[in-house]
């Protein structure tokens, strides 16, 4: 009953309070318009099976996880990139020395407060180390790629995920349809033989008999609700929808007729090319290669260019300024008479300590260093040559790991399509047998309203005409999910 049948009964009826004055014919028909727009914007568009799969790879977590293991190996690349220029660092310090210390300018030992500043650039670059930063610009590059295929993985195991529960929702859906619709026609059966009951045709165990199907009925409804419940449920979580939505499936049209088998060969072939985890194996077994080759390079020399510039500052450290005089001083004696002096003018020069101005000592201190280091490795405590070792393992095992891989996949590919084939003959069958139990389920039907039939066999013709069509949705919905699924595979889309 809708909700404005349900208002305008009310009204009619008048089960309003009395103290509750009756609207207006504009205030009824405002309060109509209101309701049809509340419905209108509850009312939620279906969304089809290639939505699901588009809104579920743009919102679900797992893709956005994925999308910044991308961008994170992008930046590492760059910084491996980067490790290849040169280092340049500057460096400024100041400092105060108390009591008696060295004057760092002049090494005179002074009892005195020094304020000191010292400035340095200083700047090396990395000539030769067995190409490791090379190859771990290599090795980046693989990582990046990696992380793009499995990006790419994610989103495969998202789609058939998707696909599964979207085909298991309509599974259940159909199946609780159907169970309705018998549940409709055991439930007129039943009201039939209440009318014999109660005529004197047919005893009460009979009539009990029949509500037995009827609970069995609403078993089945029950339990498919449920597992329609739990596939919406997964599909909601899939798509990351907001708590207060549920998706809304539209169906999907199935011709069983029609329905081709791919060929095996041919997509076996195809799918051992294109699948991301086969490409993420390959690209392992590349990158252990060039780590062993990191391995071998750090027992080789290492060349470096280094240079520094320095210069500084001390408050101690003084300019000198000499100033020419002349003073009477006594230069000799008489040879006659020792007792007389002889005096005279003497020039003599005076020191005089100056300030000794801050970026006139920063230019006369600066002093400048180049050098090459050459580092040769002799003894490492067996740590290279364990990194080699273990280089080597991990490259044979990455190549195992790729063949495994390999194997794998086409032994799943070869199962998926043995079940397929498997599905439709099953379809098959359940197509013939839900044709024979539904008029098996007719005539006991008709019989069992007539007396002829007991309630426990037409019990029996109902559980096996609801298990054949629990069977045949069952066959036709698995047969679909393992024929798109093959075709995902082999070609990375859904021809729906």
């Amino acid at each position: 009953m809708s909700d404005i049948f349900c208002f305008s009964l009310l009204y009619k009826k008048k089960i309003f309070p009395r103290t509750i004055r009756p609207m207006s014919g504009t205030g009824l028909l405002l309060l109509l318009l209101l309701l049809l727009t509340s419905q209108a914007a509850t009312g939620q568009k279906k969304m089809t099976l290639e939505e699901c799969i588009s809104y579920a790879l743009t919102h679900n977590l797992n893709i956005e996880l994925a999308a910044l293991d991308i961008e994170q190996a992008g930046e590492d690349l760059h910084l491996y990139k980067r490790q290849r220029s040169p280092m340049l660092t500057g460096n400024i310090g100041q400092g105060v020395n108390f009591g008696r210390s060295i004057d760092p300018f002049t090494n005179q030992f002074i009892e005195q407060r020094i304020f000191t500043n010292n400035m340095s650039l200083s700047g090396s670059l990395v000539l030769y180390e067995g190409r490791r930063r090379t190859n771990q610009v290599k090795s980046g590059r693989i990582s990046y790629k990696i992380r793009e295929e499995e990006k790419k993985l994610a989103e495969r195991t998202l789609v058939l995920e998707v696909m599964e529960n979207y085909f298991s929702a309509l599974l259940y859906r159909e199946l609780i349809e159907t169970y309705r619709h018998q549940k409709e026609q055991n439930i007129k059966t039943t009201k039939i033989n209440e009318a014999l009951l109660q005529s004197g045709y047919i005893l009460a165990a009979r009539l009990k008999e029949l509500y037995a199907t009827e609970a069995a009925d609403e078993l089945n409804i029950s339990q498919a609700e449920n597992q329609l419940n739990s596939a919406l449920l997964n599909l909601k979580r899939l798509l990351n929808l907001p708590q207060e939505e549920m998706p809304e499936l539209a169906d999907i049209p199935i011709d069983t007729e029609n329905l081709v088998l791919l060929a095996e060969t041919k997509l076996i072939d195809e799918a051992l090319t294109t699948q991301p985890d086969l490409k993420v194996s390959k690209l392992l077994k590349e990158k252990s290669a060039l780590n062993l080759k990191m391995a071998r390079g750090m027992m080789l020399p290492s060349l470096s260019l280094n240079t520094v510039a320095f210069t500084g500052y001390s408050s101690a450290r003084r300019l000198f300024a000499y100033n020419t005089f002349y003073q009477q001083e006594t230069i000799g004696y008489l040879s006659g008479d020792p007792s007389q002096t002889i005096s005279a003018n003497v020039q003599r020069r005076e020191q005089v300590p100056l300030r000794y101005p801050f970026l006139r000592q920063l230019n006369d201190n600066f002093s400048q260093m180049i050098s090459l280091n050459l580092t040769i490795p002799i003894l490492q405590n067996g740590m290279n040559l364990y990194a080699v070792k273990s280089a080597k393992i991990e490259e044979k095992r990455a190549r195992v790991n790729a063949e495994l891989q390999a194997a794998n996949l086409k032994t799943m590919l070869e199962q998926l399509y043995a079940e397929c084939r498997t599905s439709y003959k099953n379809l098959q069958n359940a197509t013939e047998q839900y044709e024979a139990l539904k008029e098996a389920l007719r005539v006991a039907r008709e019989k069992h309203e007539n007396g002829y039939v007991s309630s426990a066999d037409f019990y029996q013709a109902n559980n096996n005409f609801r298990n054949v069509t629990f069977e045949l949705v069952k066959s036709r919905y698995s047969l679909l999910f393992q024929l798109k699924t093959l075709e995902y595979y082999q070609s990375g889309k859904l021809g729906l």
